[in-house]
């Protein structure tokens, strides 16, 4: 642990620092810690330490110009706010700030290395309790999602080494009693890197592995924070120097990272990595460069990315706050946030965070997405069942309709040979249903006794089949009232008629006594019979 005599100052914004954090929270950039000096030090050297605990937020809701900063000061009157710097600084995409590990001090009145506070209320920062296996550590990449912050990498505090795995701790549980945490034996062994949070995916980009030795910036480690795994990953294109201490910040499937250090110097420039590629490409920035810094901030807002302080090899610390329009690709003095409601093409949800500067994300889109995919299954599986029941219906014969054509055809017999013949067909004539009807002599509906043998009789009831079929409930209903139907069967019923010498004439058509005279049928019905 290290030992440390902390100065105490008022805030003063324009004093130069580093190694402090940055979080974007509700259209505000909260700003904690760092270390100020007035000489160039080396990243890790401990003398003339002068750890900050000053919280100042820069209202984003406004214009403003990097001249005429909109500034508020938030420091902690009682002085219980720990002084840190090289921690962790993210949020749970609400309110809630959360600070994790860094390099402390002793006077600290509690040594914690887990600290929360709600920046809607108190913004007093409370000590969290956490498991053992979540040791302090520094120059780490931090980021969040709605479930779990995820510290990756860094320097372990006691051993000054490179601190192994990936610390996951659980948001929900933060402010109880015992925050939950779990170390992800993966490994990283790299500290000063940047960490983007991206679809559930983090990348780890540059920093270093061991003192003076820089990661190969063409290797990209990519945690999958869902199966808790860890790959490595080539990139191409216009390959960056190595660095570290460098910033990122994430957004589009998009990483931009700026600045940094290596054994040259540091460095000002920016690169653009196209995390479904991998491919690196070099970004030409208009306008007044802010200078080559490192330990920086860089915190993405709308369209704009906001940088602050920061160290120079060669200019030592720095106070001035630079904006970078992603629109126009310059950098530039003003600050001029979307209207209330307009969408951006950098959303809000990635947010990045301190050392890392990278994006918070969500899990929700996921399980959304599951949830969606088994509705449009369910829906997709109706359809068809109701498309398949509907063309199954339509393929079945409609029998009603067959029973009633059958119930209202009528039946004719003949004498000949002894052999009954039905009302029918044959194949030659079955796709001409009315020339078949045609064929055969017209027999009257109804007769009357008095006209029997005068099928044209004075009443000009028409024939039966000299008019289409689907007329004759037509027909029965207007011509009934002659003789009605049940009147003629009644009353043929009671005569006594000689079975050998009858007038068929006289039997109502339908009766089952009624028989066809051989000499009614047509030429065609008389060559069937024969």
């Amino acid at each position: 642990m290290l030992m440390m005599m902390i100065v105490k100052v008022e805030a003063d914004l324009s004093s130069p620092r580093y190694g402090h954090g940055a979080v974007l929270i509700n259209q505000k950039i909260y700003i904690y810690g760092g270390r100020k000096v007035i000489v160039t030090n080396e990243p890790y050297a401990t003398d003339s330490l002068n750890v900050l605990n000053e919280f100042i937020i820069l209202d984003v809701s406004k214009s403003f110009t990097i001249d005429d900063l909109p500034w508020e000061i938030n420091n902690d009157g009682n002085g219980t706010n720990p002084h840190l710097f090289r921690h962790g600084v993210t949020s749970n995409g609400n309110d809630l700030m959360i600070l994790f590990g860094g390099i402390s001090d002793t006077n600290n009145t509690n040594n914690s290395v887990l600290w929360y506070c709600h920046t809607d209320s108190s913004k007093i920062f409370q000590p969290s309790n956490i498991t053992a296996n979540a040791s302090r550590r520094f120059s780490f990449g931090t980021v969040s999602d709605s479930i779990d912050t995820h510290i990756i990498g860094g320097v372990d505090s006691l051993t000054r080494l490179p601190a192994q795995g990936i610390i996951d701790i659980g948001i929900s549980s933060i402010e109880s009693d015992i925050a939950i945490s779990n170390l992800i034996n993966v490994n990283v062994a790299s500290y000063d890197h940047t960490a983007t949070l991206l679809d559930g995916n983090i990348y780890i980009i540059g920093g270093m592995i061991s003192f003076a030795t820089f990661a190969d910036m063409s290797s990209i480690g990519v945690y999958n924070t869902y199966d808790h795994t860890l790959s490595i990953q080539q990139a191409n294109g216009d390959i960056p120097d190595q660095r570290g201490a460098h910033r990122a910040v994430g957004f589009n499937n998009t990483i931009i990272i700026h600045g940094g250090f290596n054994a040259i110097g540091d460095t000002d420039n920016l690169f653009k990595l196209n995390v479904l590629s991998l491919t690196w490409e070099k970004l030409n920035i208009m306008g007044p460069d802010p200078g080559a810094r490192y330990s920086h901030t860089f915190t993405l807002v709308g369209n704009y990315i906001i940088g602050t302080y920061g160290l120079s090899k060669t200019n030592g610390t720095l106070s001035n706050i630079f904006i970078l329009d992603l629109n126009t690709l310059s950098w530039t003095n003003e600050f001029n946030p979307l209207p209330a409601g307009t969408s951006t093409n950098t959303p809000t949800n990635n947010t990045p965070t301190d050392s890392s500067s990278s994006s918070s994300s969500s899990k929700l889109p996921i399980i959304v997405g599951i949830v969606g995919g088994f509705i449009i299954l369910a829906v997709l599986i109706c359809l068809s069942i109701f498309c398949f029941i509907k063309r199954k219906r339509k393929n079945e014969p409609n029998t009603k309709l067959i029973h009633e054509d059958a119930d209202r055809s009528p039946q004719m017999t003949s004498l000949n040979n002894n052999k009954s013949y039905d009302y029918d067909y044959d194949d030659d004539n079955s796709n001409n249903v009315n020339n078949n009807v045609t064929d055969l002599q017209p027999i009257p509906y109804d007769y009357d006794d008095d006209n029997s043998n005068n099928d044209n009789n004075n009443n000009n009831v028409p024939n039966l089949q000299s008019i289409p079929y689907e007329q004759h409930q037509l027909y029965q209903q207007q011509h009934q009232q002659q003789q009605p139907y049940q009147q003629q069967l009644q009353q043929y019923a009671e005569e006594e008629v000689d079975p050998l010498n009858y007038d068929t004439t006289k039997i109502p058509f339908g009766h089952p006594r009624k028989i066809e005279q051989p000499s009614l049928c047509s030429k065609n019905q008389n060559s069937k019979l024969q």
